[in-house]
Parts: structure tokens; sequence; C-alpha cells
């Protein structure tokens, strides 16, 4: 009798035993089924993270690189500032010297109407003659280069140049005037003519043909007018 509840116990001990076992690798199995869940969900978002560390990673480096456009643009803007600035203060300045280059032509222009007005002076010349000798014994002459004029004209009239004289053989050239008196005619001492001669300013020549055929110039620049006027030696 005692046999058979021992056997009975060992019966309800190993089938409890065998439920027990059978709960344990139930839940063994559940484990594992949730433990490989777990790492393949693991690994998911391992991989989600690698594309995401890898996106951030290509944006910072178009961040970088829109960094550095952004850096070169400033630079770029800032050369262009500094250009524009340097062209401003060119232009600036040019227009200063134009201003500057108007004002002195403008200032020349009137020094040249003023010189203009002297050199149409420069034509008036009163002659005075003597009454008994009809020579010339006096003038007047306007005008900056007016002392190299008279000085010639007083040469001609040291030598006796008689009014007819001076109207028929005295021409002026210079750069200034283009009027003159008839200077072909020889009416004094056999082929004798006086001129006055200008270039750049007036200067003043005389010549008188002497025995032996030999012709004397009376100036102060003597040899300046033979460089400048061989055909009169």
């Amino acid at each position: 009798m005692i046999v058979f509840h021992l056997s009975l116990f060992y019966c309800w001990c190993s089938s409890k035993f065998a439920i027990l076992c059978l709960l344990f690798f139930s839940w063994l199995d559940e484990a594992e089924a949730r433990a490989k869940h777990t790492e393949e969900e693991i690994a998911r978002l391992q991989k989600s993270l690698d594309e995401r560390n890898q996106q951030l990673q290509a944006s910072s480096s178009d961040a970088a690189k829109y960094l550095r456009d952004l850096d070169d643009l400033t630079s770029q803007l800032t050369s262009t500032k500094a250009t524009a600035e340097a062209s401003a203060a060119s232009a600036q300045s040019a227009q200063l010297q134009c201003k500057a280059l108007l004002k002195e032509l403008d200032e020349k222009e009137q020094s040249l109407r003023e010189h203009e007005a002297r050199v149409n002076k420069l034509g008036e010349q009163l002659d005075s003659a003597c009454a008994k000798t009809n020579q010339v014994v006096g003038l007047h002459m306007c005008g900056e280069d007016s002392a190299e004029v008279v000085q010639g004209f007083a040469v001609a009239i040291k030598a006796g140049l008689t009014k007819a004289q001076f109207d028929s053989t005295v021409g002026i050239y210079s750069s200034y005037i283009n009027r003159g008196i008839c200077h072909h005619e020889d009416t004094y001492k056999e082929n004798s003519k006086f001129f006055i001669w200008g270039r750049g300013k007036v200067t003043t020549l005389l010549r008188t043909k002497v025995e032996g055929g030999k012709n004397e110039y009376m100036d102060a620049d003597i040899d300046r007018i033979h460089e400048e006027w061989p055909s009169l030696g």
C-alpha cells in the first residue's frame, strides 16, 4: 500500500515537474524569441542610426561647404566694395581734375582774349613827322612787345628814314597780326628795306644795302635771325 502511494506521489511529482519543465522551456523559447526580436530591433535601429549619422555627416559637409562659399562671397563682396570705393574716389578725383582743367582753360581763354586785345593795340601806332624834313621824329606803340618794335623803329629813325619811306618800306610780320604796309619798294638809299619780323614774338630786323653788295643786319639777335631766316643773308 505504501509502495502504491509512493508511486502515486512519484507520478504526481513527475507530472508537476514535467509541467514545470514545459512551462520553463516555453518561457525560455518566448524569452529567446523576445531576445531575437530585440536584437533585430536593435539592428534596425543601429542601421537607421548609421543612416542618420551619414545624412548628418553629409549635411555637415554641405553646411561646411556653404560656410566656405559664404566666406568666399563675403571676401568678394568686401573686395568689390573696396574696388567700388576706389573707383568712386578715382572718379571724384578725375571730376576735380576736369573742373580744374576747365577753370584753367577758362583762365587761358580769358588770357588769350586779353592778349589778343593787346596785340590788336600793337598795330595802333602813331608816327610823328618833322614838318621841315619830313623825317620821323617819334612814334608810339601799344602792346607787351612794343619795346622791341620801338627799338627797331628807333634804328630807322636814327638812320633818317622819312615818313613816306616808313609808309612804303616797313612791313609788320608776327604770329599775332597778319597785316602790313607794302615793303617791296626801294625808296631809301637804293634798295634799302626795313622789316619787323616775328616768330612767336615780335622781333626787329633792319637790313640796309651798302656799297660792295654786302648786307648788314642791325638786330640784337643776329645769329638766331641767320639760323631761322638764312634766305635773308
